[in-house]
């Protein structure tokens, strides 16, 4: 996974890195394998008495709850390694998304035993040094003074001497609340958009071996699109907050999905339709697995379930994603993570009951089951009073050698330090 440290606009809840052995690779909701952790918004706070380490399961999966964070961590991003787990997170308090990370800033990472969830020792480094994520390549933002703009530069780290240096400016782009970058990457390369640029709209692609640039491709205006990248391309569309997105230059409200394989010259249109919202995206070798939106006017709530597999980009699989399971009230994913060995794995939180539920989603058929129930760690109080997928709360997942593993980030409870909880399928 290649470190950036360019945030993605939308707040996004699961996020998809690859497992150990190299399993899963893909991005959910924004590449959110790629954001550095940050603080969300402030959340009604319980007291600290009232968390749990305890949950009510399911006969499908076993869960098991431990508090292992310490005091005054910033951790609000799970991701894997080759060797378990890690978090991460920013040192510097008052970091809100959407917003890019400031210059200079910190950043402080720690790993966990996936199997104890015990927590490892603390370590502190900038953001944007590739260096502690053992990566070779990094996004490197400037704010160009007295002005709205920024710039991108490729970081790259030479692994002989461990000196890190930075390329040339890639890219110019209005560093606006709707118009930064957004990143994706996988098979070899680090793809980069952005929809106001001084070129336009375009995507970058970038070798992830040397940081150099490789293609820069003209793109369709899509303000806060969703990115994933497999092994022969980037697969992009816009949100429920891109839909119908329009501006200067635009010829019209963008198609529903478009892919771009290296070295091309333009995008091709995978999915024509201008009213429908791109919910998630999963890849993962050279699958897609898509969530897109059935009506406009319901967002998400409803879904059809796409598939798409090998270099040709054709649909292999289009169904209904029901999205209502009994005790959801109709919500539609808005994360997932997971593989074709695995599966894809959802949650969401129901407010009438207090819980989170872990949904398993059938990679084949888009068929969702209900897998575990775990309730809010924090106690009654801490969770809004609405249902809502998982993804607007803060807490982020990752997929581990068949296990899912949720972080519940410290700022959701007065004196909460955090929690990770670990799910896996017993069936």
């Amino acid at each position: 996974m290649i470190r950036h440290r360019v945030v993605p606009h939308l707040l996004v809840g699961l996020v998809v890195v690859g497992t150990i052995g190299g399993a899963v690779l893909g991005a959910s909701t924004a590449p959110a394998s790629t954001r550095p952790g940050g603080h969300r918004g402030a959340r009604p706070r319980a007291s600290a008495a009232a968390v749990r380490t305890s949950a009510s399961v399911r006969t499908l999966a076993s869960v098991s709850t431990s508090v292992v964070l310490p005091p005054g961590n910033e951790f609000s991003q799970i991701s894997a390694t080759g060797n378990g787990l890690r978090l991460d997170g920013y040192v510097q308090p008052g970091i809100l998304p959407p917003l890019s990370p400031p210059q200079n800033c910190e950043e402080e990472e720690a790993p966990v035993d996936p199997q104890t969830l015990v927590l490892g020792p603390v370590a502190k480094a900038d953001c944007g040094d590739p260096a502690i994520w053992g990566e070779v390549v990094s996004v490197d933002t400037t704010t160009i003074p007295r002005s709205n703009n920024a710039t991108i530069t490729i970081a790259t780290l030479d692994p002989g001497t461990g000196a890190v240096s930075d390329g040339p400016v890639v890219m110019t782009y209005a560093s606006l609340s709707d118009t930064r970058p957004l990143t994706a990457d996988g098979g070899g390369w680090l793809w980069i958009y952005d929809v106001d640029t001084t070129v336009g709209a375009e995507v970058l692609q970038i070798s992830a071996s040397t940081g150099q640039l490789v293609d820069s491709v003209p793109m369709p205006r899509i303000y806060r699109p969703i990115l994933a990248a497999d092994d022969d391309g980037l697969w992009i569309g816009p949100s429920v907050e891109g839909v119908g997105s329009t501006g200067p230059g635009s010829s019209g409200p963008p198609s529903t999905l478009y892919d771009v394989t290296p070295g091309s010259d333009a995008p091709s249109t995978v999915i024509a339709g201008t009213a429908l919202a791109v919910c998630w995206l999963v890849a993962n070798g050279d699958s897609l697995w898509a969530g897109i939106a059935t009506n406009a006017n319901q967002a998400c709530q409803r879904q059809a379930f796409w598939r798409f597999d090998g270099a040709d980009r054709q649909p292999v699989v289009e169904t209904p994603l029901a999205g209502d399971p009994p005790s959801s009230d109709g919500l539609g994913p808005s994360s997932v993570v997971g593989d074709q060995a695995d599966g894809l794995w959802t949650a969401w939180f129901l407010a009438s009951r207090d819980v989170v539920e872990v949904i398993r989603i059938d990679p084949d058929t888009g068929a969702e089951t209900v897998v575990a129930s775990v309730p809010g760690p924090s106690g009654a109080g801490s969770w809004p009073s609405w249902d809502a997928p998982l993804g607007e709360f803060g807490i982020e997942a990752v997929l581990v050698g068949g296990s899912m593993f949720l972080l519940e980030p410290p700022e959701n409870v007065e004196g909460f330090n955090g929690a990770i909880v670990r799910v896996t399928p017993t069936t």
